[in-house]
């Protein structure tokens, strides 16, 4: 744990500029890489000052540490589009929302062992059997086989696109038979310049994710969703479109009115007046120990109903400790033991100590949860930081 701790930290690389590189840092990255190809092959005379003495030192880069657009820089897979999640590559399973005009990854129940009840549940999920199995873990020898023809070329080139990779495309058809765009048969932008490394590609994990930025994801779009916030909750009327276009959940299709109007029933997660008031009277009073977290119920605008400005310890704070609380006294017990799972999955997957045998437990709980979730909430809700806790 020293590691993450200040004083050990080297600064190997400095960016400067207004603006960040995007997929060219691998053109910054290139004096790092042949640092670290040095000190893999020939390694470095290199002062102990603990027995004063000098000795040959050698080092390898484990992995990166970094957001989900970043991920994408460093790894050059697109975080964007039907196929934005890494892990399943191109079994990603995304679904283009027409009203809401973006994708949703939902398909969670494929990760449930084969005879489970919710995969013949076509009713309670998106309307179909699942029988498709869970995407394969693709090796560093995977990946390298699918980026080894790319190739890269830096700067502006002719478009606005600042990389541009040369990739055969073809057309993908719908169910339907219909052509309906060129698409890649994967997401690659470039190849990464990491895999110049020569152990790169058997490195069982090369790019992770920091989790308290998909946990402050999920927690905002729960947040609103549940808050209903104009703009930003998930279940709008947009959403409600797409369900009625997907012919799920009749009871929450718009329902249109003599004078013009839609009318939207309330779902199983939306919060009249009274709970919304309950809910924020919770986190307003809510007190914790001095450095603890920053004051939450500063966050909390009674009046309105609502919470903004939060940050992402302050999500943090709320995803595993306040929120089970807040929900328990305003939403219906499904929903509430859900959220409570979500909460506890966090919980337990940011503790200082993790046995290896619970890490089994905590991949089946969580895949579970995100099948209720996907029993709860529209398809619109499930954007691809919903979908990154299951891996």
């Amino acid at each position: 744990w020293l590691c993450m701790k200040q004083p050990y930290f080297m600064l190997s690389l400095l960016i400067d500029g207004p603006r960040g590189p995007g997929n060219d840092i691998d053109v910054y990255l290139q004096p790092l890489i042949d640092e670290l190809k040095e000190l893999w092959t020939d390694g470095i005379l290199t002062y102990d000052a603990s027995s004063n003495q000098m000795f040959h030192m050698r080092a390898a880069l484990l992995w990166t540490i970094s957001d989900f657009p970043a991920y994408a820089n460093l790894s050059g897979w697109s975080t964007k589009g039907a196929l934005a999640c890494p892990s399943c590559n191109k079994d990603t399973h995304s679904r283009w929302l027409k009203h809401s005009r973006k994708y949703c990854y939902m398909g969670h129940r494929r990760f449930l062992d084969e005879g489970h009840k919710f995969r013949k549940d076509a009713i309670g999920f998106d309307g179909s059997v699942e029988t498709k199995k869970m995407p394969p873990q693709l090796s560093g020898d995977d990946i390298f086989k699918q980026i080894e023809f790319i190739e890269n070329k830096y700067g502006k080139g002719d478009g606005n696109e600042k990389t541009h990779v040369s990739k055969k495309r073809k057309i993908v058809e719908d169910g339907r038979g219909i052509h309906k765009t060129l698409r890649e048969e994967y997401n690659w932008r470039k190849k990464t310049i990491f895999f110049q490394l020569p152990y790169w590609k058997d490195n069982l994990i090369r790019h992770n994710l920091d989790v308290m930025h998909i946990e402050k994801n999920v927690c905002e779009n729960i947040l609103w969703t549940l808050l209903n916030v104009v703009g930003k909750t998930k279940d709008s009327l947009k959403a409600r479109r797409d369900l009625q276009e997907m012919g799920l959940r009749k009871a929450l299709h718009p329902q249109q009115r003599p004078n013009g109007k839609v009318f939207l029933l309330a779902a199983c997660f939306t919060m009249n007046k009274k709970h919304k008031e309950i809910f924020c009277k919770v986190l307003k009073n809510v007190k914790v120990p001095d450095g603890y977290s920053s004051s939450i119920s500063r966050r909390v605008q009674l009046k309105e109903r609502t919470i903004s400005g939060l940050k992402s310890h302050d999500c943090h704070i709320l995803m595993q400790q306040l929120l089970p609380l807040a929900v328990r006294r305003t939403l219906p017990k499904n929903v509430c033991e859900t959220l409570i799972e979500l909460g506890t999955f966090f919980r337990q997957l940011c503790s200082k100590a993790i046995h290896p045998n619970d890490c089994g437990c905590l991949e089946e709980k969580i895949r579970l949860t995100l099948c209720h979730l996907e029993e709860i909430f529209p398809p619109s809700f499930f954007e691809v930081m919903e979908h990154m806790p299951v891996h």
